[in-house]
């Protein structure tokens, strides 16, 4: 989930100033968690509190829901100026609004605590489902939540690079474009299709995790949630070493740390 968080926090100050370029300074001062980083630590903590329920075990789906719904409510109010779309903000606001037939791609942004969580490709998609369609209801926006939480699922259990693409282009979709029409012709876009297909090619063509969110920057659009994707999966397959784990603590408050320290103890990257 970190690297989720790390995508994000590296992508903040690029995506309204895009860069295009993979040259530069990686986690600047400039830098700071978003919304995307914010709602990945509230699924998180929603999940771990559903388990804590045994939730699992009873493969109880409407309470995963239920919980998430109100953990992500806690943590956008309070972070009310994250970034949230004009929606996902009335939505925090008002407990009793329901989905709105989103297909922005906040479904996947904030979706990889799902791939990491899950035990089997069949609870992955469930808990997927569970934990987008209370907001993001539109077939779009739930295919883009389960392909992401599917590819981190993958990629945890040693898929390489071209089984994921492989899985990825049969079950949902089509990837378009390579990397280099990607730089020249990419533009922002904040739907799940195109947000979706952008940051996994960025993984497919890296040669390592921050190579994988230096392709995102270089893209360009929306990267700060293009990189949060691409750098949940790139996480689960490449890793993300020390130094860098350290550093992008910095970034986060002592509740969030705890959050996502907690989360990663559960939930070991192994698929049993």
């Amino acid at each position: 989930m970190v690297g989720a968080i790390i995508g994000d926090t590296v992508g903040s100050r690029f995506e309204f100033n895009n860069l295009r370029s993979k040259e530069f300074e990686f986690l600047t001062a400039d830098c700071f968690p978003t919304d995307d980083s914010i709602m990945t630590i509230a699924l998180a903590d929603a999940i771990m509190a559903w388990d804590d329920i045994g939730g699992r075990e009873k493969h109880d789906y409407k309470t995963l829901s239920d919980i998430s719904c109100v953990s992500m409510r806690k943590w956008g109010l309070k972070h009310p100026y994250a970034g949230y779309g004009s929606s996902f903000r009335q939505w925090l606001k008002n407990p009793k609004m329901g989905p709105y037939n989103s297909c922005g791609n906040g479904s996947a942004m904030r979706v990889s605590p799902v791939g990491w969580a899950s035990s089997s490709l069949e609870e992955c998609i469930a808990m997927s489902r569970a934990v987008t369609e209370v907001t993001h209801n539109h077939p779009d926006g739930i295919k883009g939540a389960e392909a992401t939480a599917v590819q981190v699922f993958l990629a945890r259990g040693g898929a390489s690079l071209k089984n994921l693409e492989e899985y990825e282009r049969k079950n949902y979709y089509p990837l378009e474009h390579d990397l280099a029409w990607l730089r020249k012709n990419y533009k922002w876009c904040s739907v799940c299709d195109g947000t979706c297909q952008s940051a996994f090619t960025c993984l497919y063509e890296s040669t390592g995790f921050e190579d994988s969110i230096r392709n995102c920057i270089a893209v360009g659009g929306d990267c700060d949630t293009t990189g949060a994707i691409c750098g949940a999966i790139a996480e689960a397959y490449w890793g993300v070493d020390d130094a860098l784990r350290n550093e992008i603590f910095r970034f986060l408050d002592n509740d969030e740390k705890r959050v996502v320290l907690e989360f990663e103890k559960r939930y070991p990257k192994a698929v049993s």
